[in-house]
C-alpha cells in the first residue's frame, strides 16, 4: 500500500469538523505554564528496589567517570545505566498515576482565570 487515497475530499471533509493551527501561531493566546512538584510514597518494597537500583546506577557512574577504565567498559556500564533509568521510570510510572494531582481551580499567579490546559512530567531524585 503506497499511502492515502483522495486526500483532496478527506480534506474538504475534516476541514469542516477539524482546526488545524500550529504552536507558534497560537502561543500568545496560551496560558503560562504551571510547574509544581508533588511527593509521594514508595511502597516499602518498591523503595528497597529503587534504592538498590540508585546505588547501580552510582556504581555505574563512577565506572564511566574512571579514567583507568577500557572504553568497552565505559560504554557499557552507560548503556546500563541508560537502561536501568528507562526501567525505573516504567516501575514507578503507576505510583505516579494514583498521587492525586491538586485542583486545576486555583487561579495562576497572574491572576488570569484557570483552564483545562495541564502539563504534567516527574522526575526521580535520590531522596528515599
Amino acid at each position: 500500500m503506497a499511502g492515502a487515497t483522495n486526500l483532496g475530499e478527506l480534506r474538504c471533509l475534516l476541514s469542516e469538523v477539524m482546526v488545524r493551527r500550529q504552536k507558534k501561531d497560537v502561543l500568545a493566546q496560551l496560558p503560562a505554564k504551571r510547574r509544581q512538584t508533588l511527593w509521594f510514597s514508595l511502597a516499602p518494597r518498591a523503595a528497597k528496589e529503587m534504592r538498590t537500583r540508585m546505588e547501580r546506577m552510582d556504581k555505574l557512574k563512577k565506572i564511566v567517570a574512571h579514567p583507568n577504565r577500557s572504553e568497552k567498559e565505559k560504554a557499557a556500564a552507560e548503556a546500563e545505566s541508560r537502561q536501568m533509568l528507562g526501567q525505573l521510570y516504567k516501575d514507578t510510572g503507576v505510583q505516579k498515576c494514583e498521587v492525586d494531582p491538586p485542583p486545576l481551580s486555583a487561579p495562576s499567579a497572574a491572576g488570569a482565570e484557570p483552564t483545562g490546559r495541564v502539563c504534567s512530567g516527574s522526575s526521580h531524585t535520590s531522596r528515599i
